[in-house]
């Protein structure tokens, strides 16, 4: 499945740095140049990462420009994941994929949409966040959760202890439960507006 993944923020390179580990075949990553990112919550620059792997890099202000929906097309993604860009995406990028779009935030859009969400809600002293959806698509992570769990235990700020919602063993178990949903040890669910046959 050839990738695209959109990025300007740890989290983002952290979920790349593990596709492109289980060597997926990313063509593509794009994200912020270097003098536009002093207003990123969470900046982490991809190039590194990006030179490791010979991936193509591009650093474009703008996601929605002309030129940049070209060179999208031009990759021919099966999936393009947005995953911390300080933009909407416009339809004319979401229609490019062959399966579609992989989005995500740390909060219940559109509230806490903006720089710095994760510590808004917290200062707001709101008493639930995260990614709210109703899931339709289903992808068994049996083989996958405990690099998953690795990862996000690089998050020390985020993570908090159990029984918490943040905590890593309620990741884990929730994984499980979702693997029950479609009778596999552990899954990871998403919402997908179109499917591609």
């Amino acid at each position: 499945m050839r990738i695209v993944f959109v990025s300007c923020v740890e989290l983002g390179w952290h979920c790349l740095k593990t596709l492109l580990d289980s060597k997926e075949d990313v063509v593509g990553i794009f994200t912020l140049p270097e003098k536009f990112t002093s207003t990123v919550s969470g900046y982490k620059s991809f190039q590194g990462l990006a030179a490791k792997h010979r991936v193509p890099l591009f650093k474009v202000r703008n996601i929605n420009d002309r030129e940049n929906i070209e060179i999208l097309r031009q990759l021919m993604p099966d999936m393009i994941f947005i995953i911390g860009w300080p933009q909407l995406v416009s339809k004319a990028i979401i229609d490019i994929p062959k399966y579609g779009c992989v989005g995500m935030h740390p909060t219940l859009l559109p509230k806490g949409r903006g720089r710095a969400p994760v510590p808004w809600s917290l200062i707001k002293g709101l008493t639930k966040s995260g990614e709210g959806f109703l899931p339709n698509f289903y992808v068994d992570i049996t083989d996958y959760l405990d690099i998953k769990i690795n990862a996000l235990s690089l998050y020390q700020s985020q993570i908090r202890e159990d029984p918490h919602a943040l905590s890593l063993e309620n990741v884990r178990r929730l994984a499980e439960l979702r693997g029950r949903e479609i009778y596999v040890k552990s899954a990871e669910v998403f919402v997908c507006r179109r499917f591609v046959t």
